[in-house]
């Protein structure tokens, strides 16, 4: 997922260039968003090649808010989710809590310190869940954790009710969990109607995947350094 991308880059950047920095990315640890509008098998196939081939030694960490398909297929082939290199948290109880604190849709929107307590609880969690990881394997090779975070917009049903702080917060932590272990984590956020989620999102990772649909097949770009003053995007190109 990381290694290179072969297309015509914009932005002031060059394949090799894109591709010297993704190597690099990937021996320090980084963090990932994949966003776009693009078949479900298509996100699917993004998330099974940043958590590795099952013939690699690699540690898995799989984190789902309960919207999504069966977990079976955002894992690499030969992988089922009770593999002993797989964890696999199902957080859609957090998701009915949190509603359970915004109250009816119907209702003002209710975005105070209740709501934001709960919602960062539960993304504290899945940090919890990456440091415990870490701490099992004790000092792991670059490369070797490896978590992929779906859809933590499932927290916020209502996008007038979502904290962007608290998202923004827990992406900017685990992106410095992974710089501390050499790892590499994926959270996958489709473009949606909240765009400003999206952004807040990709403002704090340091590789975007941008997917989308095309009537016969499906593309991919790489952005680095999204959002910021030194981004570069590379051209787009098919999937496999």
């Amino acid at each position: 997922m990381l290694e290179s991308s072969r297309a015509t880059c914009r932005g002031g950047g060059s394949p090799p260039t894109i591709a010297r920095r993704l190597r690099a990315l990937k021996g320090r640890g980084c963090l990932a968003v994949a966003t776009g509008a693009a078949p479900a098998g298509a996100m699917q196939a993004v998330c099974r090649r940043m958590l590795g081939d099952p013939d690699l030694d690699r540690r898995r960490l799989l984190v789902t808010f309960g919207r999504d398909a069966p977990l079976a297929e955002w894992l690499p082939a030969d992988l089922t989710p009770d593999h002993e290199t797989v964890t696999v948290r199902d957080r859609s109880g957090a998701v009915r809590e949190v509603m359970s604190e915004v109250g009816p849709q119907t209702a003002p929107p209710r975005t105070g310190d209740g709501l934001r307590g709960v919602a960062r609880s539960h993304l504290d969690a899945v940090e919890d869940d990456v440091t415990d990881l870490v701490a099992d394997l004790g000092d792991p090779d670059p490369g070797r954790v490896r978590v992929a975070v779906l859809r933590p917009d499932h927290l916020f049903p209502d996008p007038r009710r979502q904290s962007l702080a608290v998202v923004e917060g827990f992406v900017d932590r685990l992106r410095a969990t992974m710089r501390d272990c050499a790892g590499m984590a994926l959270v996958m956020v489709p473009a949606g109607q909240d765009v400003r989620l999206v952004d807040r999102i990709r403002e704090g990772a340091d590789v975007q995947f941008e997917v989308h649909a095309r009537p016969s097949f499906v593309e991919q770009r790489v952005v680095l350094a999204p959002g910021s003053a030194e981004e570069v995007r590379s051209g787009w190109h098919e999937l496999p």
